[in-house]
C-alpha cells in the first residue's frame, strides 16, 4: 500500500487520473450548490453525521483496546449518539468560527494588517453566534460557492470564470436562503 501511496507523488506533486479529477469535481459542484441554496436545511444533520462517525470511531478504538470487540461496539454506539448530539450543540460555536476565519482572511488580504483581520474576526464571530440561522445561510452560501469555484479549478477552467462561476453561487445561495429565512421568520 505505502509503494502505491509513493507511486501517487511525482515531482512533489499528486498524481491522479483525469477521470478521478473529473468524478471529484462533479461531486464537489453538487454539494456546493446543495450548501449554497439549502445550507440552513441541512447543517444540522450534516454536523450531527459528522459527530457521530467521530465520535462513534473514537469510542469504538477506545472500547476495543480496553474490552475488546464487544466493548468497542458498546462504547462505539454510545459515543456515536452522544457524538450527534454534541456536533449540533456546539455547531453554533463552529460557525461562528467560520465566520471569524473567512472574515480574518478576507480583511488581511484586502489590507495586510493581521490586527485589522484579527478584529473583524472577532466581530464576526459574535455576529455569527448572535444571528446564527443568517450567519449558517450566509457561510454556508460562501462555503457552497468555494466548493463550485474548487470544483472548476481543477478542471482546469478559466481563473475568470472560475471566480464568476464562484460569486454567482455565493450571491445567488445566500439571496435564496436569506429570503428562505425571511418568509420563515414573517410566518412566525
Amino acid at each position: 500500500m505505502n509503494v502505491h501511496a509513493l507511486q501517487l507523488f511525482q515531482d512533489g506533486q499528486l498524481q491522479i487520473d483525469e477521470q478521478y479529477v473529473t468524478v471529484v469535481a462533479v461531486l464537489l459542484v453538487v454539494v456546493g450548490i446543495v450548501l449554497a441554496f439549502f445550507g440552513r436545511r441541512v447543517w444540522k444533520t450534516v454536523i450531527s453525521i459528522i459527530g457521530s462517525i467521530v465520535l462513534g470511531i473514537l469510542g469504538f478504538t477506545i472500547g476495543e483496546t480496553v474490552a475488546g470487540t464487544l466493548g468497542g461496539l458498546v462504547l462505539g454506539t454510545l459515543a456515536a449518539v452522544v457524538g450527534g448530539a454534541l456536533f449540533v450543540f456546539l455547531a453554533r460555536i463552529g460557525i461562528g468560527f467560520v465566520a471569524g476565519f473567512l472574515a480574518y482572511l478576507a480583511l488581511t488580504a484586502v489590507t495586510g494588517v493581521p490586527l485589522i483581520g484579527l478584529v473583524a474576526a472577532f466581530i464576526a464571530f459574535i455576529v455569527a453566534v448572535v444571528y446564527i440561522e443568517t450567519a449558517v445561510g450566509i457561510v454556508t452560501a460562501i462555503v457552497g460557492g468555494f466548493l463550485v469555484g474548487l470544483a472548476m479549478y481543477w478542471i482546469d477552467m478559466d481563473m475568470s470564470l472560475v471566480v464568476i462561476a464562484m460569486l454567482v453561487v455565493i450571491v445567488a445561495g445566500a439571496a435564496v436562503q436569506m429570503s428562505q429565512l425571511k418568509k420563515e421568520q414573517e410566518r412566525k
